[in-house]
């Protein structure tokens, strides 16, 4: 034990080296691990170990200093260390693909989708591949007018951006309108939402669409339009151009069919009706176009031809005495009358010199009755009503006339037997043979058988001249 306890000291660093026998079975003494160095001068105790299962430790070299060999222990440090290395950069790596900073959005609206990009992706962020493209009223196409995440957000980079592009106005297929009414045009143009104060339209004369109807458009059928620009021209069928309607009354039927017909009109409706004025067999009417009025040619013109005098008509001869204003003088005489077939007819004018009977055919009807008017050297002198109820029951009363005055020189005495009748004054007039009313054909000695008097103030309608000397006998 005391060798145990001194073995280390340093006086006993020279001692000689123990040396055991090789025993297999006696107790081995394990190397120790690391051995002491002594301080100058002394000797470091050296371990017992088995020299087999030790490397050498060191080799001398010359000049007495010993080499280490560290072989093992340098490859497992290096291995270490490399791994260490390997374990840091993973490390790193795992730590930056983890770790992702953050970037602001940016605004990119009102930017055009290029600039946009570039915008975006400068900062770290991404722009999604699906842009949503639409229109937007007072948005030009290709400028953004919204992006998914709005300007001053916090993002991490590489964030996906989508942005909201403007594009063109989506266009409308124009429908087809021609043969089409007008209201039926701007009713279908209104569907697919044209407005009526887009649309123009102008007439012209068309021989094979039918008059109202579309003859054209513009835009044509099919084409793109935008509703809210868009102007529409509509062309309207006048039908066949218009013709000059002539005047066919007074024609025969068959002429005035044939004029229609030649003007490519349809002869429409034929009347018959009986009339006092137009003669049976002639036209009398004719509707709805009037004469010189413009008509279509396609469309109907109708007639009116007269069937002759209704069946209650009645012709009458009414016979008037007429005399001159002095006999043996020059008067003219003229008839004027009003029946069923018009007022103030121009009758019969003549110059007489005597008493004449002028006759003057009335035609009369219920309701219809007639006039007529003496005048005499321009004035009238008298006017007769015939009424149509008394020709028919043959009760007309007939005319009487004042006869007219003779030239006869003056006396103070009537001529023997022509005084007075049953002692009445001469001057009375009232049937004496010396009143010129005598001998006029009814016993009344007047002259005037209506009792209208002669020489009525009624003017001159003829403004004919009227000779002093007849104005002074007219009364």
């Amino acid at each position: 034990m005391q060798d145990l306890e001194t073995c280390l000291l340093p006086n006993r660093r020279n001692e000689t080296k123990v040396e055991f026998e090789d025993d297999e079975d006696q107790t081995r003494v394990m190397p120790a691990l690391k051995t002491m160095q002594q301080s100058s001068g002394y000797a470091s105790a050296a371990p017992v170990s088995d020299p087999e299962d030790e490397e050498p430790e060191a080799e001398i070299v010359k000049g007495g200093t010993p080499k280490k060999k560290w072989k093992k222990p340098a490859l497992i440090i290096g291995l270490v260390l490399l791994f260490l290395g390997i374990l840091a950069g993973v490390v790193i790596y795992v730590n930056k693909m983890l770790v992702v900073p953050d970037v602001t959005v940016p605004k990119v609206i009102g930017m055009t989708e290029e600039q946009a990009v570039q915008e975006l992706e400068k900062v770290g962020l991404v722009v999604d591949n699906e842009v949503i493209r639409e229109y937007k009223q007072g948005i030009d196409t290709g400028t953004v007018f919204d992006q998914s995440k709005e300007e001053g957000a916090v993002v991490k980079e590489g964030s996906i951006i989508q942005l909201s592009v403007g594009d063109e106005k989506p266009l409308s297929k124009m429908p087809s309108v021609t043969g089409r009414t007008l209201p039926e045009a701007l009713q279908l143009l209104k569907e697919n939402k044209v407005k009526e104060e887009q649309v123009t339209t102008t007439e012209e004369n068309n021989d094979s669409v039918p008059a109202g109807q579309v003859i054209s458009q513009s835009p044509s059928e099919g084409e793109d339009f935008d509703p809210d620009n868009v102007s529409v021209q509509l062309v309207i069928s006048k039908g066949k151009k218009n013709v000059t309607m002539p005047d066919l009354i007074n024609k025969t039927r068959s002429e005035a069919e044939n004029q229609i017909k030649s003007l490519g009109l349809n002869v429409g409706t034929v009347k018959e009706e009986p009339s006092y004025t137009v003669e049976r067999g002639l036209v009398m009417a004719q509707w709805p176009y009037e004469p010189n009025s413009l008509a279509t040619p396609g469309t109907d013109q109708n007639i009116t031809v007269s069937s002759g005098l209704p069946a209650d008509a009645l012709n009458y001869t009414f016979r008037v005495p007429v005399a001159p204003n002095r006999e043996g003088e020059k008067s003219k005489i003229r008839i004027v009358f009003s029946d069923a077939r018009g007022d103030n007819q121009e009758g019969e004018t003549r110059r007489i010199t005597t008493t004449e009977i002028i006759p003057v055919n009335l035609l009369l009807g219920p309701g219809k009755d007639g006039t007529v008017d003496i005048y005499r050297d321009g004035r009238r002198l008298d006017t007769y009503s015939v009424s149509y109820t008394d020709a028919k029951n043959g009760t007309v009363p007939e005319p009487v006339i004042e006869q007219p005055e003779l030239d006869v020189p003056a006396t103070t005495d009537p001529p023997p037997g022509e005084g007075q009748v049953d002692g009445e004054d001469p001057a009375g007039g009232d049937g004496s043979a010396t009143d010129p009313g005598q001998n006029n054909g009814n016993g009344n000695g007047h002259g005037n058988g209506n009792g209208n008097g002669n020489g009525k103030e009624n003017g001159n309608p003829d403004d004919e001249e009227i000779p002093t000397e007849d104005v002074e006998g007219a009364g």
